[in-house]
């Protein structure tokens, strides 16, 4: 949003500095070229992506997983529709992979495999709310998805933060002065009453992190309201603290094996931060048959083409580890970076 513009929801949106110079279209040139973001060698900080020298030794690496796909005997389908929550063996090494970043359980069948972070909120949104519906987001948050869900028509509510994340007591307070108008009634075919949209960890783009108390008492009062918490997860593997794991995941906290379990928490991930955002590869982790057998396969965008078609041959990435070694080097460089 660009200072001077009209706030929409009266979430505070901090202006984005956009270049003076626009690069002409050519050959293999991407959106950041040809709106200047990386003209005259210069680092940018106002774009979330990486940059073009780091995105150079992405060829190999692509190139050595292609290779391998095509090298074996049968593999006419990596060309057909994929499975619509993704490969099952994709998931259960994307499963063991998570696990060695995150140093908790991942559970292969939590996952679903998208085409981006962007198109698992967006499926999310379309599935489970129609226009009307509240969403509660911080009062500082990401631009990009605010606005893309003031175009669905939601009644969006702000929620005040401070150093440790959202404010939960004051999310309550928002939501018991809303009253009956947030309950659906028991014959909708929706399960959830609301949505919480929030970045529990390295905030967009506050950088702070939801502190476990909090995420602890966030998941308890989505459980009271039924409320559905999306939890946008996608810095969480960029971390170069000094701790050896990033911050605990909220989606950890909604535990299945609590007696008052109904699966109010859905992690949204994301490669793009550290590997080739060209190549699309996310994750939605999510803990409930309720999402996993009646809502998702509804979805008409994963059974008309199945997510994991474009890029099945991406589960060499990790037979290899490939993509393991590549997100090592570029945590590596950004944590020097930091330190220097």
């Amino acid at each position: 949003m660009l200072q001077g513009e009209e706030n929409p929801i009266g979430c505070t949106l901090l202006p984005v500095a956009r270049p003076k110079s626009i690069e002409l279209r050519k050959k293999n040139s991407t959106y950041y070229q040809e709106n200047g973001y990386f003209s005259d060698g210069l680092l940018n900080f106002s774009v979330g992506t990486i940059g073009p020298k780091l995105l150079k030794d992405c060829k190999p690496i692509i190139q050595k997983a292609t290779d391998i796909k095509l090298s074996e005997e049968n593999c006419s389908g990596l060309f057909q529709y994929g499975p619509v929550c993704g490969d099952r063996y994709l998931r259960k090494e994307l499963a063991t992979f998570l696990e060695e970043r995150y140093g908790d359980h991942v559970d292969r069948d939590d996952l679903i495999c998208t085409a981006g972070a962007t198109n698992g909120l967006i499926t999310i949104c379309n599935l489970l709310f129609t226009a009307g519906d509240y969403i509660f987001i911080g009062d500082v948050s990401y631009y990009s998805n605010i606005m893309y869900m003031k175009h669905l028509k939601y009644n969006m509510v702000t929620v005040p933060m401070d150093d440790n994340g959202m404010i939960i007591d004051k999310l309550e307070e928002k939501i018991r002065s809303i009253g009956s108008s947030l309950t659906k009634s028991d014959d909708s075919d929706k399960p959830y009453n609301a949505m919480v949209y929030i970045i529990p960890a390295f905030q967009n783009p506050t950088g702070r992190c939801l502190s476990e108390d909090r995420c602890r008492q966030l998941v308890q009062l989505a459980r009271r309201h039924k409320l559905l918490v999306f939890a946008d997860d996608v810095a969480n593997l960029v971390y170069h603290g000094d701790e050896k794991y990033p911050p605990r995941r909220l989606f950890s906290y909604d535990c299945r094996e609590d007696a008052d379990f109904y699966g109010n928490v859905i992690s949204n991930s994301s490669f793009s931060k550290v590997f080739c955002p060209g190549i699309c590869k996310e994750i939605l982790k999510m803990c409930t048959e309720r999402h996993r057998i009646a809502f998702f396969p509804a979805s008409r965008v994963a059974l008309s083409g199945g997510y994991e078609t474009q890029i099945r041959f991406s589960v060499s990435y990790y037979e290899e580890d490939i993509l393991t070694n590549a997100i090592r080097k570029i945590a590596d460089v950004v944590k020097n970076y930091n330190q220097n």
